[in-house]
């Protein structure tokens, strides 16, 4: 059971299936009805924190670089309007990312000093044997 938890874990907060999800989610947004115009504070401070996540997720996590580029491109061409809301979407992966890394860490150590199950024979149960 813990190997097939260590299988989902790895598998849905790598960085490409995370920002494939990202992907998918800022394609499926219509914000064609939504206004751009902001106060210029309000600009500059989504600029600011855009370039934070950028910084990280974008130039200095090498495993993330590419999914996330990908995902900020796709999200610019389809739909412009959205570019904020794929952007905090991925901004998410700063959080779920290390976390998934210390749990898939965890949960390697669990399965490596783990009894191996009892085999259950036929016409038993668990509960009784």
């Amino acid at each position: 059971m813990l190997a097939d938890y260590w299988d989902v874990l790895a598998g849905i907060y790598s960085p490409e299936a995370f920002f494939g999800r990202v992907r998918r989610v800022s394609r499926s947004l219509d914000r064609s009805g939504h206004r751009l115009r902001q106060p210029l504070r309000h600009v500059v401070r989504d600029l600011r924190s855009f370039l934070r996540i950028a910084t990280q997720l974008g130039f200095r996590e090498a495993g993330t670089r590419r999914a996330f580029w990908g995902a900020m491109a796709d999200g610019l061409l389809h739909d412009p309007r959205a570019f904020k809301i794929t952007a905090s979407l991925a901004a998410l992966y700063l959080h779920l990312g290390p976390y998934s890394s210390r749990a898939v860490a965890r949960l390697d150590r669990e399965i490596a000093t783990a009894k191996p199950a009892r085999p259950v024979s036929r016409g038993t149960t668990a509960a009784r044997a």
